[in-house]
Protein backbone atom coordinates (compact mmCIF):
# COMPACT_ATOMS: atom_id res chain seq x y z
CA UNK A 1 0.00 0.00 0.00
CA UNK A 2 1.23 3.63 -0.86
CA UNK A 3 -0.71 5.25 1.40
CA UNK A 4 -1.15 6.67 4.69
CA UNK A 5 -3.86 7.98 6.46
CA UNK A 6 -5.12 10.22 8.85
CA UNK A 7 -7.86 11.51 9.84
CA UNK A 8 -9.29 10.82 6.82
CA UNK A 9 -6.56 12.29 4.75
CA UNK A 10 -4.04 10.22 2.15
CA UNK A 11 -1.16 10.87 2.17
CA UNK A 12 1.92 9.90 -0.58
CA UNK A 13 4.67 7.24 0.98
CA UNK A 14 7.08 8.44 -1.75
CA UNK A 15 9.71 10.43 0.78
CA UNK A 16 10.08 13.95 -0.57
CA UNK A 17 6.37 14.38 -2.55
CA UNK A 18 4.77 16.91 -1.68
CA UNK A 19 1.79 14.99 -0.65
CA UNK A 20 3.95 13.06 1.28
CA UNK A 21 3.37 13.65 5.14
CA UNK A 22 6.24 14.74 6.04
CA UNK A 23 6.51 17.97 3.43
CA UNK A 24 8.04 20.63 4.91
CA UNK A 25 5.08 23.36 5.46
CA UNK A 26 3.17 19.83 5.75
CA UNK A 27 2.25 18.16 2.94
CA UNK A 28 -0.83 18.46 1.00
CA UNK A 29 -3.18 15.27 0.83
CA UNK A 30 -6.00 13.68 -0.90
CA UNK A 31 -9.22 12.77 -0.17
CA UNK A 32 -9.91 10.09 -1.85
CA UNK A 33 -7.61 6.20 -2.84
CA UNK A 34 -8.33 6.68 -6.57
CA UNK A 35 -6.72 10.18 -6.97
CA UNK A 36 -3.71 9.22 -4.83
CA UNK A 37 -2.83 6.03 -7.09
CA UNK A 38 -3.45 8.41 -9.95
CA UNK A 39 -0.96 10.40 -8.44
CA UNK A 40 1.17 8.04 -7.64
CA UNK A 41 1.00 6.37 -11.13
CA UNK A 42 1.73 9.89 -13.15
CA UNK A 43 4.57 10.88 -10.61
CA UNK A 44 6.31 8.05 -8.95
CA UNK A 45 6.22 4.91 -11.03
CA UNK A 46 8.85 4.60 -13.79
CA UNK A 47 6.58 3.25 -16.81
CA UNK A 48 6.35 5.25 -18.92
CA UNK A 49 4.61 5.64 -22.79
CA UNK A 50 6.15 6.92 -25.49
CA UNK A 51 4.23 8.28 -28.54
CA UNK A 52 5.36 6.79 -31.84
CA UNK A 53 4.65 9.92 -33.78
CA UNK A 54 6.58 12.75 -31.55
CA UNK A 55 8.59 10.41 -29.54
CA UNK A 56 6.79 12.32 -26.18
CA UNK A 57 6.43 10.21 -23.33
CA UNK A 58 3.93 9.90 -20.88
CA UNK A 59 3.11 8.20 -17.26
CA UNK A 60 -0.43 6.64 -18.19
CA UNK A 61 -1.57 4.69 -21.07
CA UNK A 62 -4.76 7.15 -20.95
CA UNK A 63 -2.89 10.25 -21.35
CA UNK A 64 -0.97 8.81 -24.16
CA UNK A 65 -4.51 8.22 -25.91
CA UNK A 66 -5.72 11.48 -24.88
CA UNK A 67 -2.44 12.63 -26.54
CA UNK A 68 -2.75 10.88 -29.18
CA UNK A 69 -5.86 12.50 -30.18
CA UNK A 70 -4.18 16.31 -30.88
CA UNK A 71 -1.34 14.94 -31.56
CA UNK A 72 0.44 17.04 -34.74
CA UNK A 73 -2.55 18.96 -35.29
CA UNK A 74 -1.88 22.70 -35.06
CA UNK A 75 -4.12 26.15 -34.56
CA UNK A 76 -2.95 28.20 -37.64
CA UNK A 77 -3.56 31.81 -37.19
CA UNK A 78 -4.57 34.39 -39.65
CA UNK A 79 -0.63 36.07 -39.49
CA UNK A 80 0.43 32.64 -40.35
CA UNK A 81 1.90 31.22 -37.04
CA UNK A 82 1.50 28.10 -35.99
CA UNK A 83 0.23 27.24 -32.46
CA UNK A 84 0.26 23.40 -31.15
CA UNK A 85 -2.55 23.87 -28.07
CA UNK A 86 -5.53 26.68 -28.27
CA UNK A 87 -4.54 28.13 -25.45
CA UNK A 88 -1.26 29.63 -26.93
CA UNK A 89 -3.65 30.13 -29.81
CA UNK A 90 -6.28 32.29 -27.95
CA UNK A 91 -3.19 34.15 -26.17
CA UNK A 92 -1.96 34.96 -29.10
CA UNK A 93 -4.66 36.19 -30.69
CA UNK A 94 -5.79 37.98 -27.77
CA UNK A 95 -2.48 39.94 -27.07
CA UNK A 96 -2.29 41.20 -30.95
CA UNK A 97 -6.41 41.27 -31.85
CA UNK A 98 -6.53 38.89 -34.03
CA UNK A 99 -9.53 37.10 -35.05
CA UNK A 100 -10.23 33.55 -33.04
CA UNK A 101 -12.74 31.23 -33.29
CA UNK A 102 -16.40 32.36 -31.83
CA UNK A 103 -17.31 29.03 -30.25
CA UNK A 104 -14.44 27.33 -28.38
CA UNK A 105 -16.50 24.28 -28.32
CA UNK A 106 -16.56 23.63 -31.93
CA UNK A 107 -13.82 24.02 -32.38
CA UNK A 108 -12.51 21.82 -30.10
CA UNK A 109 -15.09 19.21 -31.62
CA UNK A 110 -13.68 19.93 -34.88
CA UNK A 111 -9.83 19.44 -33.72
CA UNK A 112 -10.85 16.25 -31.75
CA UNK A 113 -12.80 15.29 -35.01
CA UNK A 114 -9.70 15.48 -37.02
CA UNK A 115 -7.53 13.90 -34.50
CA UNK A 116 -9.39 10.81 -36.30
CA UNK A 117 -7.58 11.05 -39.44
CA UNK A 118 -4.44 10.42 -40.29
CA UNK A 119 -3.79 13.58 -42.36
CA UNK A 120 -4.74 15.86 -39.37
CA UNK A 121 -5.07 18.87 -41.69
CA UNK A 122 -6.95 21.48 -39.41
CA UNK A 123 -6.99 23.80 -43.08
CA UNK A 124 -10.77 23.28 -43.79
CA UNK A 125 -13.74 25.66 -44.00
CA UNK A 126 -15.17 24.90 -40.38
CA UNK A 127 -12.37 27.16 -39.00
CA UNK A 128 -12.74 30.03 -41.51
CA UNK A 129 -16.89 29.54 -40.91
CA UNK A 130 -16.53 29.74 -37.17
CA UNK A 131 -13.39 32.69 -36.81
CA UNK A 132 -14.14 36.19 -36.64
Amino acid sequence: DCAIVKQDRLYCKFKDCRYSEDFPKGGDFFYSRSNLENHIKRAHLNQRYTCEECRSTFPTSERLSFHKLNCGITFECKCGRSFISVDSYQSHCNKLGHPFVKNLRILLKHRKNHGRFPDKDLHCEILNEHTT
